[in-house]
């Protein structure tokens, strides 16, 4: 591993400090995301009613309930859910 990629995963690190467990969501939250967000760990929590948390359409079929996605990885959420 090179020096750059290592200080890319250490500030990836730092940008998502916490998970959320899907079964761990308050009532009127759910998990949400389309194929990339399972590919690359980054469901939503989408709030009934409103939307994803941070921001982002929730225009696709809902992948990450599909493939029964287990935790909670998009910053934005995470941020605004704590």
């Amino acid at each position: 591993m090179t020096p750059r990629q290592y200080n890319e995963l250490q500030r990836q690190a730092d940008v998502v400090l916490t998970r959320v467990n899907v079964s761990d969501l308050k009532p009127g939250h759910h998990v949400f995301g389309n194929k990339g967000n399972v590919w690359n760990d980054t469901a939503h929590i989408y709030k009934s009613g409103e939307g994803n948390l941070c921001g982002t359409p929730a225009l696709s079929t809902n992948w990450a309930r599909i493939e029964e996605v287990k935790t909670i990885g998009c910053p934005g959420c995470l941020a605004r859910y704590q």
